[in-house]
């Protein structure tokens, strides 16, 4: 069942994003755990020529950097919108379709990168994963950055905060 954003408060608004935010971390972690145990026995786990001379390397890189830079974009433009609407649970259904959806573009690439280590048998793919779960970690859901990024104005953080 959907909480219902509008009776919300401020904390359990954070914390439903914060737990949303930290499962799709920890199941990149997890799987990546899981696969890594399973190769590293083989040969081939350390051998970086295997990595640079892999068509994946070049996918999970594209896939990487797209998902990046397209998530940011999109972002951006879902905050624009959002802040541009008049109600305050608005803009919070806005932040919160735009922050899934950008968690989306970072996570599909770090699991790809994770499934290229696991079918390549090469450790390296870890390091795209490794540096996109940083960029997800730098992009967690907060109530200041629904504040910032669709512009609440202070009538409606006061209501927000009241809850």
């Amino acid at each position: 069942m959907e909480p219902n954003l509008e009776k919300m408060t401020a904390t359990e608004f954070e914390k439903s994003n914060t737990i949303i935010w930290g499962a799709l971390i920890a199941g990149c972690i997890m799987l990546s755990t899981v696969l890594f145990f399973m190769v590293s026995q083989s040969q081939e786990f350390n051998k970086l020529e295997n990595f640079s001379n892999s068509i994946f390397m070049w996918i999970s890189i594209g896939m990487a950097m797209g998902g990046y830079y397209v998530g940011n974009m999109l972002y951006q433009k879902k905050a624009e919108e959002g802040a541009a609407l008049s109600s305050l649970n608005e803009k919070i259904n806005a932040f919160k379709a735009a922050f899934l959806l950008k968690a989306a573009l970072l996570e599909s690439p770090t699991l790809v990168a994770i499934i290229f280590m696991f079918v390549n048998r090469n450790v390296y793919f870890l390091m795209i994963a490794g540096i996109l779960l940083i960029a997800q970690y730098f992009n967690r859901p907060t109530n200041e950055r629904l504040f910032q990024d669709f512009k609440v104005n202070s009538t409606q953080k006061q209501e927000f905060l009241r809850r």
